[in-house]
């Protein structure tokens, strides 16, 4: 039993942001998210549309393997990688269930992600794979030339699911800004209240993810808590400190040690203290291990809202890519050349440039209407049109 909640960056709102997902609750189950890496803005392209593309393709494989009953989230990975031919890149996260076992399959490229908590602990969590700080492993069309890990890189994870077991995945809009425990702590209480009180796990599911998602998002915008990725970058700033004194007193030879006693009385060490949450699409999804035997009904009304989710996200996607074809051909179409003014007609003009130039750009404007001829335009126009008039 899965559900998503969806809020995407606030200047991002018109377009839905840059995140995508899928859920399949037939079959076992089936879950994707895929994060368009925003740095693809930067130079004009919405990677949104590439994740999105990616995502509504591993629906499709996905459904494929379910049908033939070989289930493989790697090859669903890989397989939408193939096909989808659009500029930008995406992290994914792919995660299915092996029909009439309980055994959960995650692939996982990028820092997207996921947590299995059972009883109130982590139990599986995937990490973050990123090549350096802030630059995630990411998948793009590799036939435009760009530089693009593969599924073969992607990391999966295996773990056999109890009921009552609750699965978050999300984009790093999450985890940048939600740490594990309270994670934890938020979806369980959510997750248990709501179904004490519906019995209804489908509304507890939806409850947990759409209050991990407002939870995540408060965070964001917090310039004053010091989130998961805030604590990411004081790393990162506290081990380029360190890596500054080392050259320098790798550069100064045998006045290296004096060197950095001056270095650390200058910038001493002192923890560096970063503060603030990382504003961001944030995509959730929280499923719960149920009996698909007493939950047929509440899996079908998860599904008919999950593909509800999946057309929305093709029609964003088609919009965009409609928009993006118009323009493409009107900057293709040649502009027209601007005609000339009517040159003079033949015969004696009856006003000589002298004059003409004598006059102010009012007088022009009042000969001009008297002659029923349009008085709106600059000097230079204006005096075209004096010119023009022949006795």
């Amino acid at each position: 039993m899965t559900s998503a909640s969806n809020l995407p960056h606030p200047e991002k709102l018109e377009k839905g942001g840059e995140d995508a997902w899928f859920v399949r609750t037939e079959g076992g189950g089936a879950f994707g998210v895929a994060d368009g890496v925003g740095g693809y803005g930067d130079i004009g392209i919405d990677a949104g549309l590439y994740a999105k593309q990616l995502m509504l393709t591993a629906k499709q494989q996905d459904t494929k393997q379910m049908e033939e009953s070989v289930l493989d989230p790697r090859a669903v990975i890989n397989a939408a990688h193939m096909t989808t031919r659009l500029p930008g890149a995406c992290t994914a996260v792919v995660g299915q269930m092996t029909p009439g076992s309980n055994t959960l399959t995650v692939a996982n490229i990028g820092d997207s992600g996921f947590r299995v908590i059972r009883e109130g602990k982590i139990i599986v969590e995937s990490a973050a794979q990123q090549h350096f700080f802030d630059c995630p492993y990411q998948l793009c069309d590799m036939t435009r030339g760009d530089p693009s890990d593969s599924a073969a890189d992607a990391q999966v994870y295996e773990v056999d699911l109890q009921e009552g077991d609750l699965v978050v995945a999300g984009t790093d809009g999450l985890f940048d800004n939600v740490f594990d425990d309270e994670i934890v702590s938020l979806v369980t209480s959510t997750y248990e209240e709501t179904l004490s009180s519906t019995e209804s796990s489908l509304q507890a599911v939806r409850a947990a993810a759409s209050k991990l998602s407002k939870c995540a998002q408060e965070h964001a915008l917090d310039e004053f808590y010091t989130s998961p990725y805030a604590k990411e970058c004081a790393k990162e700033e506290e081990f380029a400190r360190s890596e500054r004194r080392f050259e320098l007193s790798r550069m100064a030879g045998p006045f290296g040690n004096v060197l950095s006693s001056i270095v650390e009385r200058l910038e001493p060490e002192e923890d560096v203290c970063i503060v603030g949450g990382k504003l961001d699409d944030i995509t959730v999804l929280v499923a719960a291990a149920v009996d698909p035997t007493t939950e047929a009904e509440a899996l079908t009304e998860a599904q008919s809202s999950a593909d509800s989710d999946s057309n929305k996200i093709a029609a964003m996607l088609q919009k965009a890519l409609e928009a993006a074809e118009a323009k493409r051909k009107k900057q293709a179409t040649p502009v027209k050349p601007t005609p000339p003014e009517t040159p003079p007609a033949a015969g004696k003009a009856l006003y000589s440039q002298e004059l003409i130039d004598s006059l102010s750009k009012a007088e022009m404007q009042k000969i001009l209407a008297s002659k029923g001829l349009p008085t709106s335009g600059k000097i230079d126009a204006l005096k075209q049109r004096l010119a023009a008039i022949v006795e």
